[in-house]
């Protein structure tokens, strides 16, 4: 028997975030009510959220200028972390009360969900709601960016900017547990020796300023017996420079992101005497339908890596849905804690 508080037609009412038309967040974006069906087709699961990420994706894709068009009106998010709530009659893999993410959202800042049983993945009890709700996009591209591209080899220099950000931090964890070492860059900040210590905690085994890396670069086999085979870079601008200026021959540049909104530039000398490549990380790669079998694969390795605490969550700070302006603001502004809506109150009450 369902426990749920149902209409004559087997529906509940729903509590999400919502947009009707695109535009600035904080004019479009409400605190709305769907009715959801709690009859199952047989392969079908309700799944409770706990928590959903807010990432700049999502602020984009609100404001209408991301490349993905929702239909409208849309429910944002497609990471988070759950609960199965209840299965369909031939669900075989999951029961209730199950921890799971699902592989695919058609919006995830809701209260319910269903899924279907084989766009779910079972998680771990004892990974955290803030590591298990982010394991879907950046732990998966650093994983990708540090193994699909080129060979590397324990000991290997991989130097990366944006550091700090999510997918900087689990290239670091993803690579210590790996065996290479990273060479990171981070802006300068008031608190920038506290960040530079809880990256090295993490990891980290060299972390410098933009400045201070523009130094290194120029005499880089003064500080470096060897240069990097593979940088990662998320920022562009003149930061791109400097990454490539320190690659090794026929080393490889990804570049998966452009936080400075400026142009990617390369210097000419890399490109003629050094053979540098440089290739895009593709946007969106694993939510292809043709690509779940590799993300599969790649989210097994990144939850034994979690449930051996080789790699967790950014540090984050957990907002209730009816506080959503609140986290909208921090994300849309860059310079704050990760932003996790809290979905369910009993699990807010706890944190």
């Amino acid at each position: 028997m369902d426990c749920f508080p149902a209409d004559a037609d087997g529906k509940i009412s729903v509590k999400c975030l919502r947009f009707y038309e695109t535009g600035e967040p904080k004019k479009v974006l409400r605190l709305d009510h769907v009715m959801l069906k709690t009859s199952l087709e047989p392969n079908e699961v309700l799944i409770k959220y706990q928590a959903a990420t807010i990432l700049p994706a999502h602020i984009n894709i609100i404001e209408g200028t991301y490349a993905i068009k929702p239909v409208l009106p849309a429910i944002p998010g497609n990471e988070a972390v759950g609960i199965v709530e209840k299965i369909g009659s031939s669900v075989k893999t999951l029961a209730p009360c199950d921890k799971v993410v699902p592989l695919s959202s058609k919006g995830a800042w809701t209260e319910y969900e269903v899924q279907r049983e084989d766009n779910c993945f079972k998680i771990d009890p004892s990974i955290d709601i803030g590591t298990a709700a982010t394991f879907l996009s950046n732990p998966i591209t650093a994983w990708k960016m540090l193994q699909n591209y080129i060979k590397l080899e324990k000991g290997d220099l991989v130097v990366q900017n944006l550091a700090n950000s999510h997918c900087g931090q689990s290239v670091i964890q993803i690579a210590k547990a790996l065996g290479y070492k990273t060479i990171n860059i981070v802006r300068n900040r008031p608190q920038i020796d506290q960040l530079k210590r809880e990256l090295r905690q993490m990891g980290a085994d060299y972390v410098y300023t933009e400045e201070e890396f523009v130094n290194v670069s120029k005499n880089f086999q003064k500080y470096f017996k060897s240069q990097p085979k593979l940088a990662l870079n998320g920022t562009g601008g003149k930061s791109s420079l400097a990454l490539a200026g320190c690659l090794a021959e026929s080393g490889l540049m990804l570049v998966y992101g452009g936080m400075s909104k400026q142009p990617h530039q390369i210097p000419t000398a890399a490109l003629l005497f050094k053979n540098i490549r440089v290739v895009g990380v593709p946007a969106g790669y694993y939510l292809r339908p043709e690509n779940k079998k590799e993300r599969l694969e790649i989210l097994a390795k990144i939850h034994d890596l979690a449930i051996k605490r080789q790699l967790t969550g950014p540090k984050m700070e957990f907002v209730p849905i009816e506080r959503f302006m609140d986290a909208i603001d921090k994300t849309m502004s860059g310079r704050n804690l990760k932003q996790l809506l809290i979905l369910d109150p009993v699990i807010g009450s706890r944190l």
